[in-house]
C-alpha cells in the first residue's frame, strides 16, 4: 500500500534514530526554536504536531506516528473516528 513503510524502511528508521542518539537534544532545543519562531507561534496545532513527532521519533516510538495515533493522542479525536468521513466533508 502507497505511503506505508515496509519493513525494511521501519528498520532503516529505526537504526538512523540510533544513529542520531547522540544528538537528540540539540536537535530538540533546535526544534524548540522553531516551535517558537514567528512561522510557528501563531498555531498551536503546528506547534504541537511537530514536538509530538519529533519527540516521538527521537525516543523511537515509531507507532506513535500513525494516522490514527496522532488523531486520537494528538488531536483529540474519538478513537472511533472515521477519518474518510471527515475529509469527504471539506471537499
Amino acid at each position: 500500500m502507497q505511503g506505508r513503510a515496509n519493513q525494511v524502511e521501519h528498520m532503516a528508521a529505526i537504526a538512523k534514530v540510533h544513529d542520531i542518539a547522540p544528538h537528540a537534544e540539540a536537535l530538540r532545543v533546535h526544534v524548540r526554536r522553531i516551535i517558537e519562531s514567528p512561522a510557528f507561534r501563531g498555531s498551536r496545532r503546528s506547534q504541537e504536531f511537530l514536538q509530538y513527532i519529533t519527540d516521538r521519533a527521537l525516543d523511537g516510538h515509531f507507532d506513535d506516528l500513525k494516522e490514527r495515533t496522532l488523531g486520537v493522542e494528538l488531536f483529540g479525536r474519538a478513537p472511533s473516528y472515521d477519518w474518510s468521513a471527515l475529509t469527504k466533508n471539506r471537499n
